[in-house]
């Protein structure tokens, strides 16, 4: 393992382990289970103590990334194949320091990327490998063109020399840069740029680095993580992917198919690292597989893991063992069809602010601001879950009729009455469910069920009244603290079936167990009456004078029948509320919001608290009400407090591009947040981004950069105003701002001419053209006059930032004729260096010490706008003569030399012609102290 990578496991690992267990206290299975996965086989040994945690590890690693040294234990055909392995490499680096050095030994190489080299050619490129560059500049995509690893050699459309594959996967990557960075707004993933080692290369450049290797038929591919970046996000690294280089064996007769879902998936895993590389596993992977879907509609290869949630529902939605985690990407589904797409990209930034695993509260954070919380989301989400397959219907999900319908248990059916079970064969994990069954007989009565859940955790249920013709009813228990509740439903035999959905709404925790619980039903005549239920929304708190806008909902958790209910408002300090509606006509299972807008007075105290109370009357009868309670306090502000400095003022020139810097830092004394950053300018001059989003630490800053780009148009002394604004998204009054002011010069250039020398009769003898511009220069041509005609040019070439033009030059007697022009659109950028290098050879007769006079003049000069620049040029000179200051001529310059010059100062000894000359290292025709003190600066 090299040192690099070393270091970072040790240095930057988060010791909050992410499990290696197939799904912790997970539930027994019936008939219908699906064939385990090798992953699962394993967590499976290491829960029966049949192995340790190193060897799991290790075996886990080998089932994706090494079959061949795989246990033959754990072997088995694996279907569908693994969505992804980045959850493995996250496992190695939070748990490398706690390793033996046996394992690590094992492990080590598989964390280097596969042109790093590997084991025996195992998981790495064993011949060099080349790359090509996706059309919008993103991306790097590194392959071979030999061995298992190479992908189709097929170079057709376009034919261009590169793979079509690889031009394919170049344009799907893109295509999801565009989608979930550009359109969706999310953050791009850090470059691997200053973060890593000078001495290393890793791709060469910024760009994203995508390997493409043959990874069997068992896995799609995986992103792995690399270093911590500084500036964003506390856990924001550095990362690169690994895709398979055909698809072959997926099942696909399009490898393109599974190869767009795969980089859709693995590249939103690189802008997760963004906001937390260490987030909760299982949010990741419901995320990446949800995105899938988002980027490529038409794949749908997500259906093919969807039955390791829907014949588990009493299983953890948190739960990772290798298939419920990608399964579960229909919590993604559910929160963006039921609220809004943007909700997961709020979810994300809630999880950047906060260093640990942090996706639950992240969900009750955002939900809140939707007017619900996690547990009533999660209550509506396991009643959406039954209306998938044939139940599908407008009401819930939108591809619900490609998705398998949810198991429920053959001792869970129920058609005879009473019914009394006290011991359900899969009772739910925290965050899971059971589905019970209820069909009505030909008796015209109504049905009570009763439900009494485990006090240890906290109790939600849902119940569907199911109609084969559609109009169905969805209603909910209410349930106490002790999770005990009954509901009524009259006229039941209206139904085809009924549906109890009793789930845990409790945050699970670490370790899971199954939670029991009970139930009865019993057929009845039921009265005929709506029974309200009143749900407070999430305590808020705001700064004094300043509106809070808070929820309450409002809900018919009767089956039957419709009502109107009369809504009234009371609170305990007397500050100014506003709400509406008066009272709303709901249907069975209907809810509506109650939106109340509360004044806190200007002057309150920090911490006092208004008990606002809302409680719903049935119109039909009086008796039949409800009351929910929330809380608004007093509280300093939580806002972030953005603090805006540009740069200093600049110049340019008409059609130029510059680059403006801005520092925003959070001067916030507690509160980190996040921050919109916008630019503006009073001419409307293109500027790349106008605006983007970023999260700050309190006390914490960041510089951000905006490209502006000027017109050629635009006239000299033209002054344009910059102005860079910041404001925080938890509070849009925290705003700050700071401008640059951007003045347009006249473009102008100076050509000038190095000092030269050399010895009579020799060739190769260099000078260089200098050019110092204030702008770009599309092409240009000036002449180079040598009147003595002691010089021939024997090469003349472009270099540095000229060398990309191409370059003609006509020799004639004393004179050079020089000419440069653009190729492909290329030009020379702003600045000051050399330009042109001419290599001449000098006479054999010239005399020891002649100077030659080297003059640029004439000639024009333009930008790539047409606007002619103005030239200014400088000549020199060219000394017949050794490198002045080599006066012992030994090609250096040195104090042997300083030795040598003192000699011919006091006339110590004969010295040559040549040693005289290149004592006159000022060329000022005497030989002196300033010469010594010349070559001291050169030695110096």
């Amino acid at each position: 393992m090299n040192s690099r990578r070393t270091i970072f496991l040790i240095t930057c690992v988060v010791c909050a382990g992410l499990s290696i267990f197939v799904g912790e206290g997970e539930a027994h299975r019936d008939e219908e289970t699906l064939k385990p996965t090798s992953l699962q086989i394993i967590g499976e040994a290491y829960e029966r103590g049949d192995l340790d945690y190193e060897t799991a590890l290790v075996n886990k690693v080998h089932a994706l990334l090494a079959p061949t040294k795989l246990d033959e234990r754990f072997k088995v055909i694996q279907s569908p194949p693994v969505k992804c392995a980045t959850p493995i490499f996250l496992e190695i680096s939070e748990n490398w320091t706690a390793l033996s050095k046996k394992t690590r030994a094992t492990l080590q190489h598989y964390l280097l990327r596969p042109s790093e080299g590997g084991e025996d050619g195992d998981y790495a490129y064993t011949t060099e490998p080349t790359f090509y560059d996706s059309h919008e500049g993103h991306f790097r995509i590194w392959y071979v063109t030999t061995t298992a690893d190479a992908p189709s050699p097929d170079d057709v459309d376009p034919s261009d020399g590169i793979p079509d594959y690889i031009n394919r996967c170049a344009a799907i990557f893109d295509n999801c840069w565009n989608q979930e960075v550009n359109s969706m707004g999310y953050l791009a993933p850090p470059h691997d740029g200053p973060w890593y080692p000078t001495t290393e290369d890793y791709g060469g450049d910024s760009k994203y680095d995508i390997y493409v290797a043959d990874l069997g038929s068992n896995l799609y591919g995986y992103t792995a993580p690399e270093y911590k970046v500084s500036g964003g996000n506390t856990n924001a690294m550095t990362s690169y992917i690994v895709i398979d280089n055909d698809y072959d064996g997926f099942g696909y007769p399009d490898p393109i198919d599974p190869l767009k879902v795969t980089a859709a998936h693995e590249f939103f895993h690189a802008i997760h690292f963004a906001y937390d590389a260490f987030e909760d596993v299982y949010f990741m992977e419901i995320s990446s597989t949800w995105m899938e879907d988002v980027i490529y509609d038409g794949v749908n290869d997500y259906l093919l893991y969807l039955n390791a949630f829907f014949r588990f529902p009493e299983v953890s939605l948190t739960n990772t063992n290798g298939l419920h985690e990608y399964a579960s990407c229909i919590w993604a589904h559910y929160v963006t069809e039921r609220f809004h797409l943007e909700i997961m990209r709020q979810f994300w930034i809630e999880c950047g602010l906060v260093p640990n695993k942090n996706s639950l509260n992240a969900f009750q954070t955002v939900l809140s601001s939707y007017g619900t919380s996690r547990e009533e989301a999660f209550k509506d989400f396991t009643v959406w879950n039954y209306f998938t397959g044939d139940r599908a219907d407008s009401n819930h999900y939108s591809e619900g009729a490609l998705w398998p319908q949810v198991h429920l248990h053959t001792s869970q059916v129920h058609d005879t009455y009473p019914v009394s079970v006290t011991n359900p064969p899969l009772p739910p994990q925290r965050w899971g469910s059971n589905y019970i069954r209820f069909s009505p007989n030909l008796q015209s009565s109504g049905l009570r069920i009763d439900l009494d859940g485990s006090e240890e955790v906290t109790w939600g249920a849902g119940l569907v009244a199911y109609r084969d013709t559609g109009a169905h009813a969805i209603a909910e228990m209410d349930l106490d603290e002790g999770g005990q509740g009954s509901i009524d439903i009259p006229e039941w035999y209206t139904y085809s079936k009924i549906i109890l959905i009793p789930n845990v709404t409790t945050p699970p925790s670490s370790r899971d167990n199954n939670y029991v619980y009970s139930y009865a039903a019993e057929q009845m005549e039921i009265s005929n009456a709506a029974v309200p239920k009143v749900r407070a929304g999430s305590d808020d708190s705001g700064e004094a004078g300043r509106e809070v806008i808070v929820y309450f909902f409002v809900k018919n958790i009767s089956v039957i029948p419709s009502d109107t209910f009369r809504l009234t408002l009371s609170e305990t300090e007397n500050w100014q509320l506003n709400f509406s509606p008066s009272s709303v006509f709901l249907e069975p299972g209907e809810e509506s919001i109650v939106v109340v807008t509360v004044t806190i007075p200007e002057g309150s105290l920090i911490g006092m608290v208004d008990t606002l109370t809302l409680t719903a009357t049935s119109h039909r009868d009086s008796s039949s009400a409800d009351s929910g309670d929330l809380n608004v306090t007093v509280r300093q502000s939580k806002a972030g407090n953005p603090e805006v400095t540009a740069r200093d003022d600049t110049t340019t020139t008409p059609g130029s591009s510059i680059p403006l810097f801005f520092t925003i830092r959070n001067c916030a004394p507690a509160y980190s947040d996040s921050f919109a950053v916008f630019f503006e300018d009073e001419f409307e001059w293109t500027a790349i981004p106008d605006s983007l989003h970023l999260c700050l630490a309190s006390g914490t800053d960041t510089t951000v950069q905006t490209d502006i780009h000027i017109p050629g148009d635009v006239s000299i002394n033209t002054q344009n105003i910059i102005s860079c604004t910041a404001l925080s998204l938890h509070d849009r009054a925290k705003r700050d701002s700071d401008s640059v002011t951007v003045t347009i010069e006249a473009p102008r250039a100076t050509v000038s001419v190095e000092n030269g020398y050399g010895l009579p009769g020799s060739s190769h003898n260099g000078v260089d053209l200098l050019l110092n511009s204030n702008t770009e220069i599309w092409g240009m041509s000036f002449s180079l006059f040598e009147d003595t005609q002691l010089l021939t040019a024997t090469n003349v070439f472009p270099v540095a930032r000229a060398e990309s033009l191409s370059l003609n030059f006509v020799q004639s007697p004393g004179q050079l004729l020089l000419e440069l022009t653009t190729l492909s659109g290329q030009s020379i950028t702003p600045g000051d260096g050399p330009i042109i290098r001419i290599e001449y050879a000098v006479v054999d007769s010239v005399e020891v010490g002649q100077l030659i006079h080297l003059n640029p003049s004439g000639g024009a000069a333009e930008t790539p706008y047409g606007i002619p620049v103005p030239v200014e040029f400088k000549g020199s000179t060219f000394s017949v003569c050794r490198l002045p200051g080599d006066v012992n001529g030994d090609e250096t310059v040195d104090l042997f030399d300083i030795v040598s010059l003192i000699d011919i100062i006091l006339d110590i000894g004969e010295h040559t012609p040549l040693e005289r000359c290149a004592a006159d290292c000022n060329h000022d025709g005497s030989i002196g102290i300033l010469d010594v003190i010349s070559i001291l600066h050169k030695v110096l």
